[in-house]
């Protein structure tokens, strides 16, 4: 009789010894590791775990409209700290768990029968299956049982069971299921970190021409009712001309609601040569940006590039378990082949972070269906600039601003719908109700003129009594919303559009759809309804 395989304070049984006292996550995950050394190059999809008492739990449905049953938690949970055993160890290829979903939902497969299972290996291009089964005992007490499944010959290749206390998981429930902690209003904060070396032009431009589709996205979420306010950060990395002595990383902008100033500092963007440090960018975003700590609010971090994510003298893995602590999601961004993309550990800094590994092709020209309401929106966008009454020196500014970032976006790649993206985010409150600046902004939200500093305001205007002010501000304003109401009218009718004649041949490897999917499955988990 072979004797078992023991690590630490617990054992694990495989399939080639006899079962003896179970291990915990941690040692059963060390063990199935131990299997991959010794059969290297292979691909691990985990399937969701089952729970015992998904069916006789009730379901939970706080704030943010989450259904889960507390079992149902409670085998996420058990299976992310599994996972991510798993990845660290760095021995076998773990394919990320928004993919097995897609796959599971897209063809309707319910896991049950060993032809199922090797459809969906074959699906996921996966060597191995892992399934888990989780059975609630006394004493606060769970038995979790493990079985690996080759997929080629449907054969189990090794099984392994623990027995765990609900209180050794507790820790990742609480991570992601916190609560009491409520900012009070929806608000969303983008970090979006750009490598720009001398092979990223084509990534910058993607940055440049989709920032208004995920901002438009957004603009469509709410919750309960209201609209969330969108701040986003942008840093730089891997540019020669960056001090070798800041690891060649510079914050362009810190959080901002200014989305212009946002625009405006993407088309100012050089590419040039460098050394791109992922673990240094990453750790520069958590320190110095002003992260509002609430659990209601979506903060994400979005990194895009194509060396190694392993680079520089500041290791990942620590700067990522750091943000997983504050509730950031991290999402990587590999430009080029998917194989090199995992092999060079984007897949890994993701999956550490819960967040979503994404692959691009960032010199693929992006390209939307041209539609019959483009030209009324983009003119309406255009319309739109009249109703701004710029107040002081910042309002000049901005108002210029405004004018040339439709400029510049309109001549960057027409084909890509940007233009039209943008006049349609004029529409969102996201752009138009987050300034000082704008006379027409203020009237809009106090209904009043009374505290605006004469000083401030256009020479035309400065003479003009209050009530005149509020005749001028109030003609603006309607017709602000009557432009803003028709834009709103006609994107949806172009998104339908769109959505009925491309959506077979609709791409979503580019920054922009990369984006937004982590922004829809993400934003949920914070309340978010899209």
């Amino acid at each position: 009789m072979k004797t078992p395989y023991r690590l630490g304070s617990f054992a694990v049984a495989l399939i080639l010894s006899l079962p003896v006292k179970a291990a915990g996550i941690s040692d059963a995950a060390t063990d199935i590791a131990g299997f991959f050394q010794k059969n290297p190059g292979k691909t691990l999809a985990v399937l969701p775990f089952k729970h015992s008492e998904v069916r006789q739990t009730k379901k939970v449905t706080p704030a943010n409209g989450d259904t889960q049953s507390l079992a149902e938690k409670e085998a996420g949970a058990v299976q992310d700290r599994f996972i991510e055993q798993l990845v660290a160890s760095g021995v076998v290829t773990v394919i990320e768990r928004d993919r097995i979903e897609q796959v599971l939902r897209e063809h309707q497969i319910d896991q049950s029968g060993a032809t199922e299972k090797g459809r969906i290996g074959k699906l996921l291009q996966a060597d191995f299956l892992l399934t888990g089964s989780i059975l609630a005992k006394k004493n606060n007490k769970l038995e979790i049982a493990l079985r690996l499944i080759d997929v080629t010959t449907a054969k189990i290749a090794a099984t392994a069971r623990a027995d765990v206390s609900r209180s050794d998981i507790g820790s990742t429930l609480t991570a992601t299921h916190r609560s009491g902690n409520y900012l009070g209003e929806p608000l969303v904060q983008i970090a979006i970190l750009i490598d720009t070396s001398s092979s990223m032009d084509g990534l910058i431009d993607q940055a440049r021409t989709q920032l208004w589709k995920i901002v438009n996205t957004l603009a469509g979420s709410n919750r309960e009712g209201k609209k969330p306010r969108i701040e986003v950060a942008l840093y730089e990395y891997g540019n020669s001309n960056l001090s070798a002595e800041q690891h060649y990383v510079r914050q362009v902008l810190p959080f901002t609601s200014s989305l212009d100033k946002v625009s405006e500092k993407l088309f100012e963007l050089k590419t040039n040569g460098g050394e791109e440090y992922c673990g240094a960018v990453i750790a520069r975003a958590l320190k110095e940006l002003a992260w509002k700590k609430y659990d209601d609010v979506y903060r994400v971090i979005f990194i895009a590039g194509n060396e190694p994510f392993t680079q520089g003298p500041v290791d990942f893995r620590p700067v990522i378990a750091d943000a997983r602590a504050q509730g950031i999601f991290v999402n990587t961004i590999f430009c080029g082949n998917r194989q090199e993309g995992i092999a060079t550990q984007w897949m890994a800094g993701a999956q550490l972070a819960q967040g979503d590994f994404h692959v691009i092709n960032q010199d693929r020209m992006v390209q939307v269906m041209a539609t019959p309401y483009d030209d009324e929106i983009q003119r309406l966008g255009a319309e739109y600039n009249s109703t701004v009454i710029p107040m002081g020196y910042q309002g000049k500014q901005e108002e210029e601003r405004m004018k040339d970032q439709d400029q510049k976006v309109a001549a960057s790649a027409p084909a890509s719908g940007a233009s039209v993206e943008r006049a349609a985010a004029k529409a969102t409150e996201q752009y138009s109700d987050n300034n000082q600046w704008d006379l027409t902004t203020i009237f809009t939200k106090k209904k009043s003129v009374a505290k605006v500093k004469r000083a401030e305001l256009p020479a035309e205007l400065r003479d003009k009594s209050e009530k005149e002010l509020e005749a001028i501000a109030l003609e603006k304003t309607t017709k602000r919303k009557k432009i803003q109401a028709r834009i709103d009218e006609l994107r949806r009718k172009r998104d339908e559009y769109i959505s009925r004649e491309s959506a077979k041949t609709a791409r979503k490897d580019n920054l922009g759809g990369a984006m937004e999917a982590s922004v829809r499955t993400q934003g949920k988990k914070s309340g978010l309804a899209f």
